[in-house]
């Protein structure tokens, strides 16, 4: 996500205090459908490994890192690669006026990340646990980035027959 790795370190440790801090990101149920059931403690030593260099396991991963990073940094992540095409939003603050983060996988583990300037940007589905998950205060993203929706459907129009399915078979609870 950075080049620098001073700032790597940054924002992994506000990752880990984010993780700490909020509950859901503790709860079992929203594990299972966002991180492959991979268990709390384990998501949140990885992240807090900040030795040099680290293995891949110590890595960020999407989806698993991708709502978090949203709460983290407060806007939408947007991922986009020849497999995925996703929105992350917070799951714990409100709608701003900060651009989205967009992470563009370029291959072999190397993500490329831009921030686009100005209100309407392409904004791919919303990861469809986001809808079970997110705060009171959270769920005003949804109407704020139903335009950025429509301009995705206009700039990249889907292709009959490949879709994202990323499993949603979790209760709340």
């Amino acid at each position: 996500m950075n080049r620098e790795e001073s700032k790597y370190v940054t924002v992994c440790r506000r990752m880990v205090k984010a993780m700490e801090r909020q509950s859901v990101y503790k709860n079992k149920k929203y594990l299972a459908a966002v991180a492959d059931e991979v268990p709390y403690t384990q998501i949140l030593a990885n992240l807090a490994y900040m030795a040099s260099p680290c293995h891949s396991k110590h890595w960020i991963v999407l989806p698993w890192h991708g709502q978090l990073m949203a709460d983290v940094f407060q806007l939408p992540v947007i991922h986009i690669s020849k497999h995925i095409m996703l929105t992350y939003l917070p799951l714990s603050h409100g709608p701003t006026n900060e651009a989205p983060l967009f992470l563009m996988y370029e291959g072999k583990y190397l993500y490329n990340a831009f921030w686009f300037s100005g209100s309407i940007y392409p904004a791919p589905p919303i990861l469809r646990t986001w809808f079970k998950w997110p705060s009171n205060v959270a769920r005003d993203w949804e109407a704020v980035i139903q335009l950025n929706q429509e301009e995705c459907d206009w700039e990249f129009p889907a292709i009959p027959g490949v879709t994202a399915n990323v499993r949603d078979d979790s209760s709340k609870e």
